[in-house]
């Protein structure tokens, strides 16, 4: 199952006094979030957001967004997800995926133990974590060394994480 539209950044706080974000980007590489048009807050109908400029900063960006004037209009997009329509992106590169891509993917462990379905992401902010639901909800990093193999085409990963934890 492809998701409609793709997480590509997260809004911060609100930055001085005439409206600008501060911008954490999901895109490898960083500033690549601004190659993708149609910027959305996740769950928000409307026109797509317009960034006006950007500024780099050493743990992302600072960005002012058409229309946003005020502090108080920056505060209201804080903590919210930026995302793209799917067929704005490119197709990831062989052996990539994007994380919307694997939500309600089969979980088992390399001894064959499943455990349940992946129902979303969380960034811990040194990388994504799943959140499997089976029969116990389980956090597992989304690191090469836990993530051992990943079946688009039969949904299913395969992990290497212990039954008991």
């Amino acid at each position: 199952m492809t998701a409609a539209l793709i997480t590509v950044a997260r809004f911060g706080r609100s930055h001085g006094i005439k409206g600008w974000l501060r911008l954490t980007s999901f895109t490898d590489p960083p500033e690549a979030a601004f190659n993708y048009a149609g910027w959305q807050v996740a769950g928000a109908a409307g026109e797509p957001l317009e960034v006006l400029d950007r500024r780099p900063q050493p743990d992302g960006f600072l960005v002012k967004l058409a229309g946003i004037d005020s502090p108080e209009q920056a505060a209201a997009l804080a903590g919210l997800e930026v995302m793209v329509p799917r067929a704005n992106l490119p197709a990831p590169p062989e052996g990539q995926h994007y994380l919307e891509d694997l939500v309600g993917c089969e979980v088992v462990n390399v001894d064959g133990v499943n455990f349940g379905k992946l129902e979303h992401f969380f960034d811990n902010g040194a990388h994504p974590v799943m959140v499997v639901h089976g029969a116990t909800e389980r956090l597992i990093p989304m690191t090469p060394v836990h993530v051992q193999h990943v079946d688009l085409a039969a949904r299913r990963l395969i992990v290497d994480w212990p039954a008991d934890f």
